[in-house]
């Protein structure tokens, strides 16, 4: 009896214990669920935070360098996310958790270093100081990213068998993140976006109370704080509040544009106005784009001041009854057209400057229409007798370093040739522009003239260029210009004391009469038609005809012109000394030194020690060919697409979205397949995706153009799609490789992707501009071949027969 009562009090406890281990299991399993859950919320929401910033820095440095450097804000993306690869492993695990709260003090140091950090653009060559802050602001700027990606790490090796789940939230949140920016960017301005982008960021901290509360009150604060950007003492824009009669009347913005519209009294407005003109030129709004480009645009002008102007003076000579004027925004030709009751349509891009003339009410029997150019002409079938036209470069602003990377797609061969179909057939193109000293802009012009027409001897008899002091017209007629048209210009020339610089027949002595410039321009006009293909060799500008595959017109600079460039350093007193290729160069040596730093050599150098295994060159080698062939397709595909979608920031984000979403679409595919066979047959599909995607985007690029906006888009991202695909497949390969031939060499694979996505970013986007937009894109083609073939034979040596690509799990976790 006590034995059986020993037996059922030892089964009895044993059922306790046994239910109770139940019990906690199920508790402890409990609670890593609830883990789980709340890190992927932060995951998710941190995601949204990362490019969210990524769209507002697009704009931030926009108002700093003077143009939309898309490059440099995907290297500084690309450099956090390589370092964070390679550095994770140095990182102690009681850290990793807290990564949330470090990604929003990453936050806080952006706006600190954009309102705070002094980083003066005319005086940056002059002083080591700004050198040395613009550093610190891209280190700033890349530790969002670097925690962005650590974070995912963490969770990666945290929950191996969760790698889809974290893998596919993170890309929604990143799609949704493209989306916030570009809300935030239409409602506040910059700096306050960012300050909304930590807002949003302080959820991620719920669950971390002591962290949660200060930031939430500090980001309420900072709302309500009047930030602003730290912009130059010699903007146009902080200049013209120094004077004390200058009034700010109105602000205008949105995610592309940022306008200001001053009151100022004593700047007068006389671009291109005659000699003979005896009273005081009209008063002006000074229209600051962006905080640093400066346009004047005349307050009610006189009929009798505008006809003094050379913009009258096509009107008068040759009558039209339609006429198109087409991104002239500082407003002459609209004036000229309404004092002559000519029936007019205005083009602009900026929905901003259409603000600005519904809110002056200038008094135009017209309205502004917002459109890109290039698609209104690809859509409308209007024909016109003049078309007006304005170049998009200052007075003066040609010398030894000019650069630009502002695509314009206008004032190129195919933008100008489209002009030209919309002209009646006695239609007249009528380009305004500043001649420069020595004439560049005109003779790029007459290159571009040259080549829409098929040679100087078909544009001789059709074009004449007329100037006073500092402005010039060039008209080019659709059909050989006749005598009595010439003599009309000449009898309007004489009587307005303008100059004549050509016209079919000129003789030397007739040029230039009145504004001495020992011909110069005459010079150049002469000297092209002579012998244009030399003109062009011995120029010590780059003044050949942009074409849609090399759509930056206001890019001079000739490799020739370094040592010039670089005497002059701090002695010119523009933004950067004039000096924006050096900008460049010196961005990418910061960078580069910054990707050796913290990508490259703690991934390759520090934990390489002497690893060796059959195969290891050829990880390398692919690993380099997959980070430079992503940006090769990136970068080129945004300047190109541009053209279609329209403004950059929108095309970058765009193309940006659509690569993140079905690249990891790509890249989730691959890893359900079981053969290699696949992988085999990518050597040759890979390629001619590449290649079919160009030749679509080329032959159809007029259809694109003609057809509305939203079909247009989709038609061209619908292909884009594939490519994006195809583009997410190569790394999870790579990945697989590298952890089935020696698990500690991944992250060396890791570093030099890393490294050469960083770098290839920037260099891309000066290949595009040095040898146009298809070179680093065909460049991608046979990198993306080379690849697979190196993929190829590194399987074919391996001793498994197929090649199955699954998450790479850290090492011990995939035998497990």
């Amino acid at each position: 009896m006590s034995n059986f009562h020993f037996s059922s009090s030892t089964h009895f406890t044993t059922m306790i214990i046994f239910l109770t281990m139940i019990q906690l299991e199920k508790s402890i399993g409990m609670n890593k669920m609830r883990g789980e859950i709340s890190e992927s919320f932060q995951l998710f929401i941190i995601s949204i935070c990362a490019l969210a910033v990524e769209m507002v820095l697009f704009r931030l440095f926009a108002f700093l360098v003077g143009f939309h450097f898309v490059s440099l804000i995907i290297s500084l993306a690309l450099l956090g996310y390589g370092a964070s690869g390679t550095l994770y492993r140095f990182f102690p695990d009681s850290i990793k958790p807290l990564t949330p709260f470090f990604f929003i003090m990453g936050l806080i140091f952006i706006l600190v270093g954009f309102v705070i950090l002094p980083l003066d653009v005319y005086e940056f060559w002059t002083y080591l100081l700004y050198k040395l802050n613009l550093i610190v602001l891209i280190i700033f700027t890349f530790i969002p990213f670097f925690y962005h990606a650590l974070y995912q790490i963490y969770l990666f090796d945290k929950y191996p068998e969760r790698f889809p789940r974290f893998y596919s939230i993170n890309l929604i949140g990143s799609a949704i993140g493209v989306i916030v920016g570009i809300v935030l960017l239409m409602v506040v301005n910059e700096v306050k976006s960012l300050v909304c982008v930590m807002g949003i960021g302080c959820i991620a901290l719920l669950n971390q109370k002591k962290y949660f509360f200060p930031l939430a009150i500090l980001t309420c604060v900072l709302l309500f704080i009047p930030l602003t950007l730290k912009i130059s003492d010699y903007s146009p824009t902080r200049q013209l509040k120094l004077i004390p009669e200058n009034q700010l009347l109105y602000t205008f913005r949105n995610p592309s544009q940022h306008l200001e519209v001053f009151s100022t009294p004593f700047t007068r407005a006389a671009t291109g106005l005659s000699m003979r003109y005896r009273e005081v030129p009209p008063s002006s709004y000074s229209l600051v784009y962006d905080h640093i480009q400066q346009q004047i645009f005349p307050n009610l002008p006189s009929q009798e001041f505008i006809n003094h102007t050379l913009f009258s003076l096509p009107l008068r000579a040759f009558n039209p009854n339609e006429v198109l004027i087409i991104e002239c925004n500082w407003g002459y030709e609209m004036f000229a057209t309404h004092y002559a009751d000519i029936s007019t349509t205005m083009i602009t891009s900026s929905p901003l400057f259409r603000d600005f003339l519904e809110t002056v009410q200038p008094p135009f029997s017209f309205e502004g229409k917002v459109a890109f150019p290039r698609k209104y002409l690809s859509q409308v079938q209007s024909q016109y007798d003049m078309i007006f036209l304005q170049v998009p470069i200052g007075n003066a602003d040609i010398f030894p370093g000019t650069f630009s990377m502002k695509e314009n797609y206008l004032f190129t061969i195919e933008g100008i040739r489209s002009v030209f179909e919309h002209l009646n057939r006695n239609g007249k193109l009528v380009i305004s522009f500043f001649p420069q000293t020595p004439p560049m802009v005109l003779v790029k012009l007459l290159d571009m003239m040259t080549q829409v027409w098929g040679g100087p001897e078909q544009i001789k008899n059709r074009l004449v260029i007329i100037k006073n002091l500092d402005f010039a017209l060039l008209i080019t007629s659709k059909f050989p210009l006749t005598p009595n048209e010439i003599h009309v210009i000449g009898e309007e020339v004489s009587i307005y004391r303008f100059d004549f610089i050509y016209y079919p027949g000129i003789a030397e002595e007739e040029a230039e009469v009145i504004f001495q410039n020992q011909k110069a321009n005459y010079r150049a006009v002469i000297d092209y038609f002579q012998d244009p293909f030399g003109t062009l060799q011995k120029s010590h500008y780059q003044v050949g005809a942009p074409r849609d595959n090399k759509p930056y017109f206001s890019h001079f600079f000739k490799w020739e012109q370094f040592h010039d460039t670089f005497y002059n350093l701090g002695k010119r007193w523009l933004p950067f000394g004039g000096a924006g290729f050096l900008f460049v160069i010196f961005i990418l040596l910061v960078i580069t030194t910054l990707s050796l730093l913290f990508i490259l050599i703690p991934g390759r150098i520090l934990i390489r020690k002497k690893i060796q295994f059959a195969g290891r060159k050829g990880l390398e080698l692919a690993a380099i060919l997959t980070g430079a062939g992503y940006m090769l397709i990136e970068i080129p595909i945004i300047v190109q697409l541009e053209m279609i979608i329209g403004f950059p920031i929108y095309t970058f984000a765009v193309v940006l979205a659509v690569l993140l979403v079905f690249s990891g679409l790509g890249s989730r595919y691959v890893e359900k397949v079981q053969s290699d066979r696949l992988f085999h047959h990518l050597i040759y599909i890979h390629p001619l995706v590449l290649a079919g995607f160009f030749l679509f985007i080329h032959f159809f690029r007029n259809w694109l153009l003609g057809i509305s906006g939203i079909f247009s888009l989709f038609a061209t991202l619908i292909p884009f799609s594939v490519v994006a695909f195809l583009a997410g497949t190569p790394f999870p390969v790579l990945s697989r490789l590298a952890h089935r031939r020696n698990p500690e060499f991944f992250q060396v694979v890791f570093a030099w992707n890393g490294f050469m996505s960083v770098i290839a970013s920037l260099l891309s986007h000066l290949a595009a501009i040095e040898y146009g937009i298809h070179f680093p894109y065909f460049l991608s083609i046979p990198i993306y071949g080379g690849f697979w073939i190196t993929v190829y034979y590194l399987n074919k040596s391996s001793c498994p027969s197929s090649l199955s690509i699954l998450p790479a799990f850290p090492e011990g976790e995939e035998r497990k």
